[in-house]
């Protein structure tokens, strides 16, 4: 046995087997892999109670949008105490400073006529319409619109109606920037260039006069009249004779 052992070519062996596993070990690792592989694509995958399609795992937050901006129109459906920046200018701000009522906010650009322009005195494009569901005086902010008349002689007007355009006091002008504090309603807001007193009050008195006319108009009453009081006496007196 010891003869055998010491004549036994031990390194000749341990050389062949090494290279015999060097040779096809990996073919049959490869051949292993491929088998596993093959036998999870052909598992079935339970999906009915993957709960990532149900949105289960994402909070209400994240999985609804903040808001939308689409055609122009910028909608926040839950509005709260803090500031909210037209996407399409930033120099368009509405900064909540109290809210007592749930409801949502909309700012929409609204291109002006030229009519409307010139009844104005304005030379921007563009009214800010802001509405909220909210009612008014449930809740109050600060306005911020973008000084586009290159001015800082320049006032803001609303309107309720888009006909009837009103000033509004305590307004804080600059070259960038319009800033208004302490609203409590929404509406029609536009920005147009202060008038010279004395035009001023001459464009009222037109506006009151066609105002009166039209009401005069309304009665079917032909003759003219500078007031509404004179036209409500003479439709008293009764048809002349």
């Amino acid at each position: 046995m010891r003869k055998f052992l010491k004549r036994f070519p031990f390194k000749k062996v341990f050389v062949y087997l090494f290279i015999l596993f060097y040779t096809f070990f990996p073919s049959l690792h490869a051949v292993g892999i491929t088998l596993e592989t093959s036998i999870l694509d052909d598992t079935e995958v339970d999906e009915s109670e993957d709960i990532l399609n149900k949105g289960i795992s994402d909070p209400e937050w994240i999985a609804k949008p903040l808001y939308t901006y689409e055609d122009g129109i910028y909608t926040v459906d839950l509005v709260q105490e803090r500031q909210y920046t037209y996407p399409d200018n930033e120099d368009v701000r509405v900064m909540f400073t109290s809210v007592t009522e749930e409801g949502n906010l909309t700012i929409n650009k609204v291109a002006l006529s030229e009519k409307e322009k010139v009844e104005l005195n304005t030379t921007d494009d563009y009214a800010w319409e802001i509405t909220s569901t909210m009612s008014n005086g449930s809740f109050e902010y600060n306005l911020t619109l973008p000084n586009t008349l290159d001015s800082t002689d320049v006032e803001v007007m609303y309107t309720e109606d888009g006909e009837v355009y009103e000033s509004i006091d305590n307004v804080e002008v600059s070259e960038g920037v319009i800033y208004i504090e302490g609203l409590d309603h929404f509406t029609v807001f536009v920005l147009t260039e202060k008038l010279p007193l004395e035009t001023k009050e001459a464009k009222d008195e037109e506006r009151r006069k066609a105002g009166c006319q039209a009401w005069i108009k309304e009665l079917g009453i032909s003759t003219y009249f500078n007031t509404i009081q004179e036209a409500i006496g003479k439709s008293a007196e009764g048809p002349s004779t």
